[in-house]
């Protein structure tokens, strides 16, 4: 009879299947994990940067008064109302332009203003190959009328 122990045994085969299995299961959930974790930090960032350029749209800017040659921070607002000059210059400043004074340079966007008769006021930017998506729907006047703006951010 000898005396030398075997390495390769049923037992050992069976032990190691089984470690395996547990290391692939474990491996297996953090991958899952992982990408549910990074989808919500991207859902997160996508509803951040929506809530941001809704609130832009709602402020004054810098100057009070800003045109094309002078913006230092974009603002639609004056007097707590919906400026209608600086709204047609946005279509003067360009998407771009636009997209890196709001701060979305990383999304893309669109923004409609509209009236309590869901007639579309003034529309800006487009949608296309839209995912993670997300909708900010804000209250405004506009030349005496209530108007609501909606700002949909997304990546594509």
């Amino acid at each position: 009879m000898s005396t030398k122990a075997q390495i390769i045994s049923s037992d050992f085969i069976v032990a190691t299947s089984i470690f395996l299995l547990f290391i692939a299961i474990i491996y297996s959930l953090w991958l899952t994990k992982t990408y549910y974790i990074e989808e919500e930090k991207r859902v997160i960032d996508i509803d951040d940067a929506a809530i941001t350029a809704s609130n832009i749209w709602l402020r004054e800017g810098n100057p009070k008064y800003w045109n094309q040659s002078n913006i230092i921070d974009l603002g639609l607002e004056n007097n707590n109302r919906l400026n209608q000059t600086k709204i047609d210059m946005l279509n003067d400043l360009g998407y771009e332009n636009v997209k890196k004074l709001a701060g979305l340079e990383r999304y893309d966007f669109f923004m409609r203003i509209y009236n309590q008769n869901n007639q579309t006021l003034f529309s800006y930017g487009k949608i296309e190959n839209a995912k993670n998506i997300a909708k900010i729907k804000r209250v405004s006047i506009l030349n005496g009328s209530i108007v609501f703006l909606d700002t949909i951010v997304w990546s594509k």
